[in-house]
């Protein structure tokens, strides 16, 4: 009687099975077909693989018109390796293949389509018709966008650049400190008028010279005088506001390798 093979469900004849022999071999091929290892074609005409309807797990296919290769779990289809968008890190060298710098240069809307169809005009509308520019890394760190939670508030949406490589501090955001200073001659005199000494009214001294009427008597009024000098400290240089970092390549992977 026929049983059927474990991983690929292949019929097996055996027994008194033989009169079957032609129909077993083209449900065997049958098999075998769908249960190629490898295949490619469009992303639309990728075998089923879902929980309803299980396909073969561990076959791949490749799909031409993404540019994207995938694994069969059983139920379903994986996405492996780099999808067209990705930004991709490396240390010295050439490009990955199918990737271009993260440059910020415009490219080609025909060329690049799959990019372009993910990206559009984010990082740049390029000419405005046939190019589009890509995101640019030079120079910058990436960051999530803000998303409400307060932490960036310039970072409200993917494409926005922000932050600086110096800042120099504001008046509004240098903390309470003390000043240096010196202090001048103590008990410096002063004198700059008098007082009539019956009377509430005053008499300002004209050089050497003042005119008193008889019977009143005025007296000079000396102040003394304490300096101090304030010293300015400081430059306004601005400061270097970078993290530690190790400088790496970006690339963004377009799924083009010619």
């Amino acid at each position: 009687m026929a049983y059927t093979t474990t991983r690929l469900g292949l019929i097996v004849p055996e027994g008194t099975d033989d009169n079957k022999t032609t129909t077993y071999i083209a449900g065997i091929a049958n098999k075998l077909d769908a249960a190629a290892m490898y295949s490619s074609g469009t992303l639309a005409t990728r075998p089923t693989s879902t929980p309803a309807s299980p396909g073969l797990a561990g076959r791949f296919y490749y799909a031409t018109d993404t540019a994207q290769a995938y694994l069969d779990t059983g139920t379903g289809w994986l996405p492996i390796g780099r999808e067209v968008g990705d930004l991709v890190t490396y240390g010295a060298g050439s490009l990955p293949t199918g990737c271009i710098a993260a440059d910020g240069q415009a490219v080609s809307r025909s060329t690049y389509s799959l990019l372009f169809a993910k990206w559009g005009t984010t990082f740049g509308a390029g000419n405005g018709t046939s190019t589009f520019n890509v995101i640019d890394m030079r120079g910058s760190a990436p960051i999530g966008p803000d998303a409400g939670t307060g932490r960036v508030s310039w970072a409200t949406a993917v494409g926005v650049r922000g932050g600086s490589e110096k800042h120099g501090l504001t008046a509004a955001e240098n903390g309470p400190h003390n000043h240096g200073g010196l202090t001048g001659p103590p008990d410096s005199p002063l004198s700059f008028g008098y007082y009539r000494s019956n009377s509430e009214n005053w008499a300002v001294a004209s050089g050497s010279a003042i005119t008193v009427n008889k019977g009143e008597t005025f007296v000079p009024i000396t102040l003394f005088v304490h300096y101090h000098s304030i010293a300015t400290d400081g430059s306004g240089t601005p400061h270097n506001n970078m993290q530690p970092s190790t400088v790496v390549n970006f690339a963004i992977y377009t799924g083009v390798t010619s």
